[in-house]
């Protein structure tokens, strides 16, 4: 019988930054800024017939950013 074990272990962090700015009776300017970081680690261990074949280690790592200006008018 086959068989695999896994172990992963990771962490996120997601901060997000909005600002906004009224300036002239109904117009307003609005910017934001959002930052996204993963941090994976892990291994896997297969068995073929109950029997030990292989190790495999894994690592994620993943780091987005995002932003944004605008520029409104609201009644």
């Amino acid at each position: 019988m086959d068989n695999a074990d896994h172990g992963w272990n990771g962490n996120a962090l997601m901060a997000r930054l909005n600002l906004r700015y009224s300036f002239y009776h109904h117009w307003y300017l609005q910017a934001e800024i959002e930052s996204i970081r993963i941090e994976s680690k892990g291994e896997s261990k297969a068995y073929f017939s109950g029997v030990y074949a292989h190790t495999i280690d894994h690592e994620v790592l993943s780091h987005q950013l995002r932003s944004y200006l605008m520029l409104g008018f609201s009644c």
